[in-house]
């Protein structure tokens, strides 16, 4: 038998668990018109408004609210397979918008709130919607007008001309309508034409029907849909729920934008299918107001079970001195992701919140959440910290250049294949062909590394790479010792022309409040930089030869690091060709 088992081949890197769970045929709203008949009364949404006004929404509203809507754009002449863009902030009426096409067959394309209106007129050209609907905001006065006078002064002959422009929460005047004449007089009551008018529409939509598209970042060129079928969306949201422990009576707290994926993705999803209640807030609280004390009364107010911690959040909630002021005895969960934790970082969350289970997690707009891991006060400080188990249903492999599997313990691309991947790109039928293989395998251009376990570990982007005297080095190899200086908030590495090498390390890092110049910190970090890496083979060290010191970091359109313009800042501060 010893003999046997030496003649096996090398493991290679490959992991499926199968799921238990029975696929079905149903559409979105069909788990909306379940779940009312259990819980009509119980809040599917509650939404904090950028000066602290709560808005709430129970399960039966969200029910009838969307089939009002739902006839009302059937009467303005929408239709099964039209194309919807909407860009508006977290709101009721988001929510609304989403579950009333998702009645009608109508795609529901998102845009990012805050969009240009030269972005916003682009894509709704682009995709060939016929209708745009656009919501105003407390925080953001006059964007939501702009847009719409932009859409208006738009030369006849561009394709928009014949748009339905749909005006939410303010006048958009000639050529417009306003939502509440096309929801009606009472949003509650629906007649009895309106109800057959929806339920006949609605009998047209398949589980295979695109339901809707998320934009992504753009960190690598022009912005793409990523398209999900109703069947895609809905095992989405059942593996995103397993994973993180959020079933029938959960209070998530997640203030994400809708229009990303962390916002519908692991968000609005949620209420329909398993019943939880979301409670949302405008995002600036959270990230530019850094409202540490709302966000934790909040918590304590709406007795929230889970929270969506994103690392900014969970570095803010660290540094806070007055976290036990607050009753959180019924939070449970901490999920955090859309970038690597740091060990020390999850220790020091974990140690300050005791109770809490820090959930990381990892998925795209491409596949939502796939991988999990739990730590709690009594593992944190596990050797394997930042190696992910896959859910049950999904395939994951890791593959070379060649698409090739690698041994365990070796690094090369992450591939996921599934019912949750997504359907293809909008429109796009080339990205479609390089994202996905004739298998249906999802190429995520992620460097992982998988164990004996079968569980993953990100290593880096594969667009990120940086080559240097012909060796290959991932950002973050660099970043997570940066890090570990006490005085650093943020590192980011980018790669920078170099004659002789091709390209040099470029540290780009953010500093705490410090009384002493700039210049000197930098200096000071070189010299610890200079200890702290050791020599490889070739003699060369990871220590960066360039440091820049920065304020804030450029973002892409989903809140992610825009490397691309973070190396051209660089390029441009160090004069380099």
């Amino acid at each position: 038998m010893e003999d046997m088992k030496q003649d096996l081949p090398e493991p290679l890197s490959y992991t499926f668990h199968p799921s238990s769970r029975e696929y079905q045929r149903h559409i979105l709203p069909h788990y909306l018109d379940r779940g009312v008949k259990v819980h009509p009364e119980r809040e599917a949404a509650v939404i904090y408004k950028s000066d602290g006004e709560r808005t709430r929404l129970t399960f039966k509203q969200y029910q009838s609210q969307s089939i009002k809507l739902a006839a009302g754009l059937l009467r303005s002449g929408l239709t099964h397979g039209d194309r919807v863009l909407l860009v508006a902030p977290n709101s009721l009426e988001f929510i609304v918008i989403q579950m009333a096409c998702a009645r009608i067959g109508v795609f529901l394309l998102l845009l990012k709130f805050g969009a240009s209106s030269e972005e916003v007129l682009q894509e709704l050209t682009y995709y060939k919607c016929q209708a745009i609907m656009v919501q105003s905001c407390e925080s953001r006065p006059g964007y939501a007008q702009g847009v719409v006078k932009a859409l208006q002064q738009k030369d006849q002959g561009q394709g928009v001309e014949s748009v339905l422009a749909v005006c939410v929460s303010f006048g958009g005047g000639q050529n417009t309508i306003s939502y509440d004449a096309v929801m009606g007089p009472n949003p509650n009551h629906i007649s009895a034409e309106e109800k057959d008018a929806v339920a006949t529409a609605q009998s047209r939509v398949q589980m295979e029907d695109l339901l809707l598209g998320m934009m992504t970042s753009g960190s690598t060129g022009r912005p793409k849909a990523v398209t999900m079928t109703h069947f895609q969306f809905i095992q989405a949201t059942f593996t995103a729920a397993e994973i993180t422990r959020l079933e029938d009576g959960s209070r998530l707290l997640n203030e994400r934008p809708f229009t990303w994926a962390g916002g519908v993705g692991f968000g609005i999803n949620f209420m329909a299918v398993t019943g939880i209640t979301l409670v949302s807030m405008d995002p600036e609280i959270s990230v530019k107001k850094a409202d540490t004390d709302l966000v934790k009364k909040i918590l304590q107010d709406e007795r929230c079970t889970h929270l969506l911690a994103m690392p900014y959040m969970m570095y803010d909630f660290i540094s806070s001195k007055d976290f036990h002021s607050y009753d959180l005895s019924h939070l449970k969960y901490a999920i955090t992701g859309g970038q690597p934790i740091l060990q020390e970082s999850a220790v020091s969350f974990v140690e300050k919140n005791p109770s809490l289970t820090l959930v990381q997690v990892f998925g795209s707009a491409e596949f939502i959440l796939t991988f999990r891991q739990m730590t709690n006060s009594s593992n944190v400080k596990r050797p394997d910290f930042g190696f992910l188990t896959i859910c049950s249903g999904v395939e994951a492999k890791v593959v070379d250049d060649n698409d090739r599997l690698v041994p365990k313990g070796t690094v090369g691309e992450l591939c996921v294949r599934g019912p949750s991947v997504f359907s293809g790109y909008l429109d796009n039928p080339e990205a479609t062909a390089r994202a996905l293989t004739p298998l249906r395998w999802y190429k995520t251009g992620d460097m992982m590394v998988m164990n004996d376990q079968g569980q993953v570990r990100f290593v880096g982007r594969k667009s990120d790479i940086i080559k240097r005297a012909t060796v290959k080095v991932q950002p973050a190899e660099v970043e997570e010792v940066l890090v570990r200086h006490p005085k650093i908030v943020q590192a980011y590495v980018v790669g920078v022309p170099d004659a002789r090498f091709y390209e040099e390390l470029c540290a780009c890092v953010q500093f705490h409040d410090d009384a002493n110049p700039v210049e000197e910190q930098l200096q000071e970090l070189e010299t610890w930089c200079g200890e702290s890496f050791l020599p490889g083979p070739d003699g060369l060290t990871l220590a960066p030869r360039y440091f820049l010191a920065f304020q804030n970091f450029p973002r892409t359109g989903n809140g992610k690091i825009n490397r691309r313009e973070l190396r051209a800042m660089a390029v441009k501060r160090l004069e380099l060709s």
